[in-house]
């Protein structure tokens, strides 16, 4: 499920990408931003029980290390960082 909700990430990125650096590129930016911390949000419940079924989802445990960091969580990422070594 996670996947599925990471997979909305992809156009966001390239529509940054495609951005200029005019005021009004640069306000779209930061609210294309906002909106990929919201996919990251709602994909880390489903990557959070993902790894508390199946401690082995080595991908599983990559990935919401990653979205931890972007979020600033890094209590969150620390205790990762801990419990599988990365």
């Amino acid at each position: 499920m996670s996947a599925i909700i990471l997979d909305r990430e992809v156009e966001i990125i390239n529509e940054m990408n495609s951005l200029g650096n005019t005021k009004k590129d640069n306000l779209r930016y930061d609210k294309l931003i906002e909106d990929k911390k919201k996919i990251y949000k709602e994909a880390m419940q489903y990557l959070e029980k993902s790894i508390d079924l199946d401690i082995k989802q080595t991908d599983a445990v990559i990935t919401l290390y990653s979205i931890y960091l972007v979020l600033e969580k890094y209590d969150e990422s620390n205790n990762l960082k801990l419990r599988f070594g990365l």
